[in-house]
């Protein structure tokens, strides 16, 4: 009966479909990524012993380290709709022998587009002139930023050139590896790759005091 309805009925009853499910979606989401938000935000008491003053310190440190809270946790909360729509299609079409194109996969690339360039050029553009605001860990961030770009050179390299049209599990399995490689990787660079802690330096912010940009000076 559907099939007789006129075609601007259908639209706007499409489009009603839509806004409900977009906004369904997103409520669940804000849920999700408020409670990952309180996990990640949990701190605990660490005691160390302060050389140069010769006293036991006592300092609260989050439990979740930032850039690593940032690419897992807080990452999965924001792609949770494109994961779960990824999901579903797949598991849907097990054992299926038909082509068509997949809706999941263009869901999560363009997401990830939009995360990298739209996102990034709004975060730019709500600073207030002439406040400046400045990426706190910048060599994380150029990081991230190269891993981006690559995820989008191996893609062009698996259905191009490897196995052209067609996604191997070797592949599969190889793009899941990538992942923990970048976690450990930006984790390492957020924590200096630990050659001040090799080196027996540590890093002091003075305030009140004009130092060289960046507002970091070494110790030894």
């Amino acid at each position: 009966a559907g099939n007789l309805w006129p075609a601007p009925v259908k639209a706007t009853l499409y489009v009603i479909a839509m806004l409900y499910i977009f906004m369904g979606i997103a409520i669940v989401s804000d849920i999700f990524v408020g409670a990952i938000e309180v996990i990640t935000s949990k701190k605990k008491s660490v005691t160390t012993f302060d050389k140069e003053k010769q006293e036991t310190v006592v300092r609260e440190v989050l439990v979740w380290n930032e850039t690593v809270a940032n690419l897992t946790l807080l990452a999965l909360g924001s792609s949770a709709p494109e994961i779960m729509l990824a999901t579903i299609e797949q598991v849907s079409r097990l054992g299926s022998t038909e082509v068509r194109d997949d809706l999941g996969t263009f869901t999560i690339v363009g997401s990830a587009a939009f995360n990298l360039l739209l996102i990034t050029a709004v975060c730019v553009a709500s600073v207030e002139s002439p406040k400046v605001s400045s990426v706190e860990e910048y060599g994380v961030f150029i990081l991230t930023a190269g891993w981006s770009l690559f995820a989008y050179l191996w893609l062009v390299i698996v259905l191009q050139w490897s196995s052209p049209g067609v996604v191997m599990i070797w592949e599969a399995f190889v793009t899941l590896g990538f992942f923990p490689m970048l976690v450990l990787s930006a984790y390492a660079q957020s924590q200096g790759w630990w050659l001040d802690k090799a080196r027996g330096r540590k890093k002091v912010r003075i305030v009140g005091v004009n130092l060289p940009r960046g507002g970091v000076q070494d110790t030894r």
